[in-house]
């Protein structure tokens, strides 16, 4: 087999994305994102990437973004929801929390 027939490897959101031990860089967290898809939350593709943006700001969380920040993220989100007075942003980050859930549970596959 020549070198040349090797084709790339296609992303695979069902393997574990954070399989490095220093997690997994900005863009392919972006792109997992992008798939983790469900019917049952309406969230949009766009939508997804930018909690990725609000979530994760480059200055606290640096290049890479680990398990460990996503389930941190995770507890403060749920802190959040807690302490939210509105519906609306109760509703928001309820849907922030179960697409972070879905990538969690999809790493540890």
């Amino acid at each position: 087999m020549n070198p040349e027939d090797k084709k790339p490897i296609p992303f695979q959101p069902d393997k574990n994305p954070f399989r490095q031990g220093s997690g997994v860089s900005r863009s392919q967290f972006r792109q997992t994102l992008r798939k983790a898809y469900d019917p049952h939350i309406n969230i949009s593709k766009e939508e997804r990437v930018q909690m990725e943006k609000e979530l994760f700001p480059f200055q606290k969380f640096g290049r890479n973004i680990s398990e460990w920040d996503v389930n941190l993220r995770l507890k403060s989100l749920k802190k959040e929801k807690y302490w939210a007075i509105k519906t609306e942003d109760k509703i928001k980050i309820d849907r922030q929390i179960k697409i972070l859930k879905k990538v969690i549970d999809k790493s540890k596959n």
